[in-house]
């Protein structure tokens, strides 16, 4: 028998940070593929509650299937906002746009991608796990995974998760990913 996987508590985080440590850990590979990296975020924090390993896996798989989607030199722009509008519940939400410059997602697949297991990759090159687990993350988190894309222009991930109650300070710099890339 397996024992169930031991949840960590929820911290209140700063996702623009959360953000930066998973693109700080991406920054070699990113140089060595040449991809140009865009960051903004207008207003300060972005906070959020959560599990900071499993938001950071959310947007390493983005980031990392966005990655895959660029043959050769290519840009990952991130945009981190508030939208303005809020949960059913009326809590406001936070939106996180991950878009590159791939070769984007054809409509007869788009529908499919969220699906566990389901890859368009070449045999070996992906489990068909990351959207299907970062939907999950996301889901877990209270928010939402969306994505739009035109075929040969690149795709757009909208994560939106809720934001959370104004009380204490955020902290700027949550502990670091442990995770090494290859």
């Amino acid at each position: 028998l397996t024992k169930p996987r031991r949840r960590r508590p929820w911290q209140r985080l700063d996702l623009a940070a959360v953000i930066r440590q998973v693109t700080h850990l991406l920054g070699p590979i990113l140089d060595i593929r040449r991809v140009a990296l865009g960051f903004s975020a207008s207003e300060a924090p972005y906070s959020v509650e959560g599990d900071l390993e499993e938001l950071q896996q959310l947007f390493l798989n983005l980031f990392r299937n966005a990655l895959d989607a660029m043959e050769g030199p290519g840009r990952l722009d991130v945009t981190l906002r508030r939208s303005g509008q809020a949960f059913p519940d009326g809590r406001p939400w936070i939106e996180a746009d991950v878009a590159d410059t791939g070769t984007g997602i054809p409509d007869e697949l788009r529908e499919r991608i969220f699906e566990p297991f389901f890859t368009s990759k070449e045999f070996g090159k992906g489990t068909g796990l990351g959207l299907p687990v970062s939907r999950e993350i996301a889901q877990r988190h209270g928010g939402t995974i969306q994505v739009s894309s035109t075929p040969g222009q690149g795709s757009v991930f909208t994560v939106r998760l809720p934001e959370a109650p104004a009380s204490e300070p955020v902290p700027e710099d949550p502990q670091p990913a442990k995770e090494a890339i290859s």
